[in-house]
């Protein structure tokens, strides 16, 4: 990227919360966390990783791309002169431009970045040194107070005109500094843009879990300066240290603290980083608690608690014990939304506390650290959701709200004041009547600025929001018209402005109303079923005025281009590999174990069955499958929405999928059967769909009895799987043509509605499939896809060499939350039991079981990150969790998988689950994924003579189960 380039996209990054004051801070690896998220990044190390057919380190490119900015400088001289430049052209911004020295300051800032106890006196030391490393001025020469002094513009107008470029834009910067010495006069407005470097923003949450904090709770500003007061020494201060930046710095403080806790999820994973390592560890994690009400006849409140787990993932399955209750149990799983699957409702430890602002505090049940907190507040503000009212809103112009407000602070006049000017109704409270009061709000029309739960936004702003977006051109999102679109919109009045989507293009102009959904709490563009105006592009105004220059357009189903496919590719360890793939997307790009005697397979399959066909029709309603296939590639906050809106829109409801909308495990499904491949990159999943495929699958054949063993042939058919991307409009078309062709065709429904219907083809003869592929434009290699992948697959052993090559860059050593598997009790109980094996019964916990000489380890930061470590010989190597089972089973000699000759099936205990492509290959024996009922998972075989590469030996000896 050029300098332009880095210039806006690190000016949005310090600017983009109109809301709270705004630093300049940042590090070396947020540089490059934020350069990894560029589109414009991305294409450059794609095309460079595509010319050279090797995969590049994506870190050190964007490091080094960065540095590139300042290449042609060489000393301090020319170092100066630019820096003055910059400074000078941001002296003279236009309208809708942007200061121009944001490359230069982040140069300042990343040299002092690492040192906690920063100084003015080491601000010059610790810039000069860093210049010099990065050979942008020369060994010998320093940058001192007189050469920042000789800077014309100066560095004072170069703040102030920061200032008032934030001021006119609408964002909240000042100078923070007070001058203390002429000495320390350029070097201080630096130091003090780093009160709260990366480190110590770090430290941050760990001050929240020992306050007792949970995320999204009212802290009044005096309670914040007295949370800094009694944890100084947590983010590295003296107490005198903290008086001081009280006195000099208590805005900045009390807005910072605001910023981070505003984005706090309550789990305290902290990051240590210096300019050499980065060590983790975990300080806890703090839940809470929504309070809520339903209304009985008669009017009584019944008041009842809702969790809420923004970071866990779908259906997440919690334990917890109020200790303080008779070790009293609450179990639940988390929808995607984020909210518990049901809700606490004692109602007599719900009043008591309220009563006598008490915490009602539950352990999850497996890790101490982590803690479910009601903590009473002053005030509550209630939006109806659905059936019942939730203190979770924000609240806006033109609402109607409970109000549920404490003694204490209803004598202060401003509450009564505000609640007279909102014409609010007090309502009979007589079970809290001594601490509460409960008003009801008809129309809002009334803020308390001061108090951040009563304050209106002040700007109009528009935000897409659980929505299923098929991908975005330019500025315009893409959304399929089968549902509609929702948003979050602020700084409007719901009772009287009127929002409206218009469309834009063409001659005529259509206009639909944009109505608040108060169940849902958003804002609902619906689906256009006016013929003309389905195809227009709409932006979304208010009251005339355009909310975003965002715009949106309702698309149907469509398959991308065959050139925009990104399908991941992998290695024979399942990992992503650009250098030496295995398989790209389905295809195999090793065709050595690929050939089949066809006329053999035929002359077996004459004595079998013609296929019986089920059901022949197709219903177009495999969503989630269809926005994977509409993008080249997607994330998993994508699926989550994708869910959402199908929740929203009543296609599933919470009766008939339960808690089975895991995210991870709907990854699983799709991958095992190939519809999609998944990896993690850069710090987030990219999950991207494979082009339309249709996989051979092996024909099942029966054993017979009699004096000798043999096998017969049970299909007359061949059999073959379509997989991979699909819309509404190709399946349709594949149909035809395999009616066409004389391919029939058998599809069967799933059992989850989130799971696509499964799409299987019967052909007589190899040449028809492959007329049906030519035909309707699907990939098909000519080979039965799991002999062909499966000799291939690496081995425990292999696997093992491979890891012992990358240490960990990351050092475990202060997670004191960790999980160990006694792989040979486990073993032991496998072998008794026939069935579900408790966690607990297999779980070491004791820090000195570990083994550091050779041990399999996963340590935790707080649901649910966490990483699997293989300790050798005292040295930590990251590993994959589904490769950690077979390595761990193998350093204890256990055997955790057998096979059962008799029904031809492969087992193994719940917690084990298969390495991808091991589970892939598995599954494409009979297009069915691992069966987890029962207590165990296992897959169904097939024993056939003429698939020796599907040989459960072979399988069990390669992952050193024999």
């Amino acid at each position: 990227m050029n300098y332009s380039n880095w210039n806006d996209m690190l000016c949005e990054h310090f600017f983009k919360n109109e809301e709270v004051m705004v630093f300049l801070s940042i590090d070396k690896e947020e540089l490059i966390n934020l350069g990894l998220k560029s589109e414009k990044i991305q294409r450059e190390i794609e095309l460079i990783e595509t010319n050279k057919n090797e995969q590049i380190d994506h870190r050190a490119y964007v490091w080094a791309d960065f540095m590139r900015l300042f290449m042609l400088i060489k000393t301090k001289k020319q170092f100066l002169s630019e820096f003055k430049m910059k400074i000078s052209e941001s002296a003279t911004i236009k309208d809708n431009s942007k200061p121009t020295i944001f490359p230069f300051l982040s140069l300042f800032f990343i040299s002092l970045s690492f040192d906690s106890e920063l100084s003015s006196a080491a601000f010059y030391p610790k810039v000069n040194d860093f210049l010099t490393t990065n050979h942008i001025i020369s060994r010998g020469e320093k940058i001192g107070t007189t050469d920042l002094a000789k800077l014309n513009p100066t560095l004072d107008m170069m703040w102030y005109n920061l200032s008032e470029w934030a001021f006119s834009n609408g964002y909240y910067f000042v100078p923070k500094y007070t001058r203390t010495s002429v000495r320390n006069k350029y070097a201080e407005p630096f130091i003090a843009e780093l009160l709260f470097p990366f480190n110590r923003r770090e430290q941050l949450k760990t001050v929240f879990i020992k306050s007792g904090l949970t995320p999204d709770e009212n802290i009044s500003e005096d309670r914040i300066i007295s949370i800094f007061n009694d944890n100084y020494y947590i983010i590295g201060l003296t107490r005198a240290k903290m008086k001081q930046w009280v006195s000099d710095y208590r805005i900045a403080l009390i807005n910072e603290f605001r910023k981070i806790y505003g984005r706090w999820d309550g789990t305290a994973r902290v990051e240590n980083r210096t300019d050499s390592s980065s060590q983790v560890r975990y300080d806890g994690s703090n839940y809470g608690f929504y309070l809520g009400f339903d209304r009985e006849r008669g009017g009584n409140f019944k008041f009842f608690l809702l969790p809420y787990i923004p970071n866990s993932e779908n259906a997440e399955e919690y334990s917890f014990v109020n200790s303080g209750n008779n070790n009293e149990a609450y179990e639940f799983y988390i929808k995607a939304n984020g909210f518990a699957s049901s809700t606490y409702r004692k109602t007599d430890n719900i009043l008591e506390a309220l009563l006598h602002k008490k915490k009602i505090v539950f352990v999850d049940e497996y890790d101490s650290k982590t803690n479910l907190i009601f903590n009473p507040a002053d005030l509550y503000v209630f939006e109806r959701s659905f059936n019942s009212l939730i203190s979770r809103c924000t609240f806006t112009k033109g609402g109607s709200y409970f109000i549920m407000i404490s003694t204490e602070i209803l004598s202060q006049e401003r509450y009564h004041n505000w609640l007279s000017n909102n014409k609010a109704t007090e309502l009979p409270l007589p079970a809290l009547s001594s601490a509460y009061h409960m008003f009801y709000i008809e129309n809002a029309q009334s803020a308390l600025e001061d108090d951040s739960k009563l304050s209106f936004k002040k700007s109009k702003s528009l935000k897409i929001s659980n929505t299923m977006v098929l991908g975005k051109v330019e500025n315009t999102y893409l959304a399929p018209s089968a549902f509609p679109i929702y948003f979050d919109i602020s700084g409007v009045d719901i009772s009287t402005d009127s929002v409206r989507a218009v469309s834009i293009d063409g001659s005529n102009r259509y206009s639909f109303d944009i109505k608040y959904d108060a169940n849902l709490q958003k804002w609902i563009f619906p689906v256009i079923q006016h013929y003309f105006a389905k195809d227009k592009t709409y932006q979304i105004f208010c009251n005339d005025q355009p909310l975003s220059y965002s715009k949106f357009r309702f698309v149907d189903f469509s398959l991308i281009k065959d050139s925009d496919y990104q399908e991941i590719s992998f290695d024979i360890f399942g990992d992503e590999s650009i250098e030496n793939p295995l398989v790209t997307g389905l295809q195999i790009n090793d065709t050595i174990y690929m050939n089949v005697n066809v006329e053999l397979l035929k002359l077996n399959m004459k004595s079998g069955e013609p296929p019986i066909i089920r059901n022949s029709k197709y219903l177009a309603n495999d969503y989630i499958l269809y926005g994977i296939s509409s993008q080249p590639n997607i994330s998993k906050s994508d699926i989550k929405d994708f869910i959402l809106v199908l929740f929203a829109n009543n296609v599933i409801d919470e009766v008939s999928v339960g808690n089975k909308y895991e995210i991870n495990h709907i990854l699983e499904y799709y991958s095992s059967l190939g519809y999609l491949n998944y990896t993690y990159r850069d710090g987030k999943y990219v999950i991207a769909v494979n082009k339309p495929t249709i996989i051979w699958l092996p024909p099942n054949f029966k054993k017979t009895s009699g004096c000798v063993t043999s096998y017969k042939c049970t299909e007359q058919y061949f059999k073959f799987l379509v997989t991979g991307a699909r819309t509404p409009g190709f399946i349709e078309h594949l149909i035809k043509v395999c009616a066409s062709n004389n391919v029939k065709v058998d599809i069967t429904q799933p059992e989850n509605p989130l799971f696509p219907q499964r799409i299987i083809l019967w052909a007589q003869d190899i040449s028809d499939i492959e007329r049906v592929a030519s035909q309707a434009k699907l990939y098909f290699q000519k080979c039965i896809y799991t002999n062909a992948l499966i000799k291939r697959l690496g081995s425990v052993d292999d696997y093992t060499d491979q890891v012992r090559q990358y240490p960990s860059e990351l050092v475990y050593e202060n997670v004191s939350l960790f999980r160990k598997i006694d792989y040979s009790k486990l073993a032991h109980l496998f072998k008794e039991k026939n069935g579900f094996i408790p966690n607990k019964d297999i779980i070491v916990t004791d820090v000195e079981k570990i083994d550091r000489t050779h041990d399999i380890i996963s340590y935790f930061f707080g649901l649910p990150s966490e990483a699997t470590i293989l300790w050798d010989e005292g040295i930590q190597y990251p590993i994959n969790k589904y490769w950690s089972h077979l390595i761990g089973a193998s350093i204890s000699n256990a055997s955790i998988i057998r096979f059962d000759s008799d029904s031809c099936t492969l087992t193994m205990p719940s917690q084990v689950k298969l390495p991808l492509l091991y589970n892939r290959a598995l599954s494409l024996i009979n297009a069915e994924p691992q069966d987890s009922d029962g207590g165990n998972n296992s897959y169904r075989l097939i024993v056939n003579p003429l698939l020796d590469k599907i040989d459960p030996k072979e399988i069990l000896s390669k992952l050193k189960q024999l």
